[in-house]
């Protein structure tokens, strides 16, 4: 079936959703015609029988295992939003029935509305369903690009799709720049109401906030939590440059040239401009770091009255100006500032509220920076058990809470469970839970039986006496939980924080809910290889908001490698924070039990924070320990000046065979490469519990390395190595790469187009690495590139399953001394040699023309190493 205006099945895709494709048929959108609208799918029946929506182009596409990029734009159809609801939604029909049976293969989604999309695609946008019955199943979208196409044209998406779907799969496809403007949380995927599964596997996905989410607000029934998990692998989760403030940073003049003609705000009154460029304003605007300022009129300092200064913000009212120079004389009065630019909410690189079994593995998240974050979070996943509650401490509405016996609570605000217009959070009353902070004792949880007004009965009785002026929790998703997470094989590039278990929440106490339990942290490497990284942790083990007994169980981090080569700034590589809830009626700080922190590599030493492995109040491991662990292990960790105590382990915990001595690189000097094995001439070497070296398999993980690009005169070659679990470039594990004139390939600042020997809308699989003249020998792979201009500049991007590097380089600019100057610097050298050497080994195309055309042998490399000595460049058979 086709859809375009004239000549087709039909013009209308909403008639192709709605009745005239049957399941099991293909609808065919014409690429060039985009289709703009708020489409809907409905229930058709075909759950067992997906009917698939594609491009009229569809054999141009990457082959299935392949990922989609923008270069295949042209090959792909379009569904467009021209305002702030979906481009594409699931309904439920007039019997309450959602829609199941639908695979979206090489569709391009984007919103040209200047106030924002929310859901890009969404499931139950609207919080309809009333049960599991309503919520679409069995949707996938394979080698789709998802997108807004410009920045600074005010277009932003909240969350990209509203994924609640049971059996939903998102694969191989492109997500482009997901933010939404106005310092508000953006995400990918997010789950909110579904029971699962949900799978997403070789997507690259950038997004301001959190890339793949789970919960964060009341779901439309209960329980919704994700009951059949998350698996998230081969992913790249990417932090574009453009969101770090910092005017060092790569594409600082990039972002000022593309953002500074975007006004936003403003102007507002200069109060005051220090000589050090803090700069105070009457009333606080909403900047945020990726801000750009215009001041004027500023008197006395004349430096200050220019464009484009990029800011952090101190407070609500001032302002570090960060490329400020000083002022040439004393501030004396006047001026404004004008506030251009974007407001971006950069967070985590992962994060889940609820989910029962997780399989995160073989991901790469690149960029995380203390510096940009929003709320205080800036980790590469974040591993945060949370209900959703509203407490007395914070809502005024509610006021104290007062038990007439063990099973009645009563409290003396206007707030009613329920009724949104006395400020509760939400109408849902499907799985009510009521927390009170008991005198002594500690949080107490318990289940709702029935409620009404301002009074409820639990369940089961309080173990606390009858008694009022109590704080409390009243708890609208208290079954939710997370647990059952498996964290392997993944890597975190440039991440400040680069795993934190941020809380334990509120809820009923059944079956765990709301408790953190059997989370396996293994085989992951985190590291840096930027200046940026400011405030770098890699673990932060934060579980307390309220005064618990019940601690969470089951967290095991194992042979995870914490490379930072500066050492560690703001804090330590574990730091727990203690004192319980200081709101509450006790501070009983929950404790990680049944727990091990077991050959880790933490690398090089801490310098800051109370030491290595520290907590609050604690500054060597023994004592860490003791108050924040219960019959956990601590053991053959490398935790360089770390110290292990003098006191006597308590609590059943054991800690031994940790190595404090100062840091000695285990790596060989490889670890600026990129390269992350323990050599065996290291002490760490084979020194772990298991007889496996301390840190991460390093081979294991799913990397590009030793990337170098070999330039000639009008072509290149780009070689690099695989890692094992992606090592299958020729099968399953198909690279993508693109080349581009244009910088806007790394700059994420706007359109490019790239080579034509790479344009795959010019030759089918232009752009993998199945192409024939692609070599691969074990795990190195070369890649001819050809048609490249003389002198030019050229960007790019590798994208290779889990992992994407991105690079550049520059065309020789000399025309060739001869036909020995193999790379036509204009001399015949030693790296001419090398090339001769690579081309007659195979290692590259053979390209030079000296024994004749694509003849390359030993002869080649002698007459170049003769002419490198001085003599005559000698050519012919």
């Amino acid at each position: 079936m086709t859809v375009c205006g004239t000549g087709c099945t039909t013009a209308s895709l909403q008639a192709a959703f709605d009745s005239l494709a049957n399941c099991g048929d293909t609808i065919q959108i014409k690429s060039t015609e985009p289709q703009v609208g708020n489409y809907t799918l409905t229930y058709r029946g075909c759950g067992a029988n997906p009917i698939t929506v594609t491009s009229d182009r569809a054999s141009w596409l990457p082959p299935a295992g392949a990922r989609i990029s923008p270069s295949h734009l042209a090959n792909m159809a379009k569904i467009t939003t021209s305002n702030t609801n979906p481009a594409l939604a699931g309904v439920l029909d007039g019997s309450k029935r959602p829609p199941s049976g639908w695979n979206f293969i090489g569709i391009a989604f984007t919103t040209t509305s200047a106030s924002g999309t929310y859901d890009l695609v969404g499931f139950n946008p609207n919080g309809d369903a009333a049960n599991a019955s309503q919520i679409a199943d069995n949707i996938t979208f394979d080698r789709c690009y998802f997108y807004a196409p410009s920045v600074f044209a005010g277009t932003s998406v909240q969350d990209v799709i509203r994924a609640d779907v049971t059996n939903l799969t998102v694969k191989n496809s492109f997500f482009g720049d997901a933010f939404f403007n106005g310092s508000v949380e953006s995400h990918g995927i997010r789950m909110l109401t579904t029971a699962g599964p949900v799978t997403a596997t070789n997507n690259f996905i950038t997004t301001s906030s959190v890339p793949i989410f789970s919960g964060g607000a009341v779901p439309s029934y209960a329980p919704a939590y994700l009951q059949n998990g998350v698996t998230a692998q081969y992913n790249y989760f990417w932090r574009p440059w453009k969101w770090n403030a910092d005017p060092a940073q790569p594409f600082a003049a990039d972002y000022v040239a593309a953002a500074s003609g975007t006004r936003r705000t403003g102007p507002y009154s200069v109060t005051s401009i220090s000589n050090t460029g803090v700069l105070t304003v009457a009333a606080g605007p909403p900047w945020i770091p990726a801000s750009l300022l215009t001041l004027t009129g500023v008197g006395g300092c004349t430096v200050a009255n220019a464009a484009n200064w990029r800011i952090t913000q101190l407070t609500s009212t001032t302002f570090q100006l960060l490329n400020f120079p000083g002022c040439n004389s004393a501030y004396t009065g006047g001026g404004t500032v004008q506030e251009y630019a974007i407001t971006v909410c950069t967070k985590n690189l992962g994060e889940l509220k609820w989910a029962s079994g997780v399989n995160w593995q073989y991901n790469v998240g690149e960029n995380s920076w203390q510096a940009n974050q929003c709320q205080s979070q800036f980790n590469g996943f974040t591993d945060t058990v949370r209900t959703e509650w509203d407490s007395s401490i914070s809502k005024a509405s509610i006021g104290k809470f007062a038990m007439t016996d063990t099973t009645h609570v009563t409290w003396t605000g206007s707030y009613r469970i329920g009724n949104t217009s006395t400020g509760a959070t939400s109408s849902f009353t499907g799985d009510l839970g009521i927390c009170l902070s008991l005198p002594i004792t500690e949080t107490e949880c318990h289940a709702l039986s029935s409620f009404s007004g301002a009074s409820l009965t639990t369940s089961t009785p309080f173990s606390g006496a009858p008694g009022g002026a109590l704080n409390g929790w009243l708890v609208y998703t208290a079954s939710a939980q997370l647990t059952g997470l498996t964290l392997s094989h993944n890597v975190w590039k440039n991440v400040d924080q680069v795993y934190s278990v941020l809380g334990l929440s509120f809820s009923n106490q059944a079956s765990n809910a709301g408790f953190g339990k059997t989370h396996t942290i293994s085989q992951n490497l985190a590291y840096s290889n930027s200046s940026y990284m400011t405030g770098y942790k890699g673990l932060n083990l934060d579980p307390a908001e309220a005064d618990y007994a019940v601690n969470p169980s089951g967290y095991i981090f194992d042979h995870n490698t914490f490379y930072f080569p500066n050492s560690v700034t703001h804090g330590s590589f574990v730091y727990l924070d203690g004192a319980g809830c200081g709101s509450c009626a006790t501070a009983i700080q929950p404790k990680f039990a049944a727990s091990a922190i077991t050959n880790n590599l933490f690398g090089p030493s801490s310098a800051g924070g109370n030491g290595p492995f520290s907590g609050d109040g604690v500054a060597n491991v023994i004592d860490t320990a003791n108050a924040y662990f219960a019959n956990s292990s601590i053991k053959n960790n490398v935790i360089p000046g770390g110290v292990n105590g003098s006191n006597s382990l308590s609590g059943g915990n054991s800690v031994s065979g940790n190595i404090y001595s100062g840091w000695s690189d285990p790596f060989g000097g490889l670890a600026p490469s990129g390269i992350f094995a323990v050599v065996p001439s290291s002490s760490y070497y084979h020194a772990g519990t298991d007889g496996a070296s301390l840190g991460a398999d390093f081979t294991q993980l799913p990397l590009v390395n030793n990337l170098q690009v070999i330039p000639l005169v009008t072509s290149a070659t780009l070689a690099f190595d695989v890692t094992a679990p992606i090592s299958d470039v020729k099968g399953t594990q198909v690279c993508v790469l693109e080349v581009s004139s244009n910088r806007n390939l790394i700059s994420d600042l706007g359109t490019y187009s790239v080579i034509a020997d790479l344009d795959p809308t010019i030759r089918v699989g232009a752009d993998l690495s199945t192409r024939s003249d692609v070599n691969v020998a074990g795990n190195h792979v070369t890649w001819p590139l050809n048609g490249l201009s003389i002198g030019a500049t050229y960007y790019g991007r590798l994208m290779c399953h889990g992992d994407t590097e991105w690079f550049t380089f520059q065309m020789p600019t000399g025309t060739g001394a001869s036909a020995c100057d193999l790379n036509a610097d204009g001399t015949v050298s030693v790296l001419d040699v090398q090339l001769a050497v690579n081309m007659s080994l195979g290692v590259i195309p053979c390209t030079a023309n000296i024994n004749g055309p694509g003849v390359c042998a030993v002869t080649t490399i002698q007459r170049v190493v003769n002419a490198a000595l001085g003599g005559a460049c000698v050519t012919g058979p």
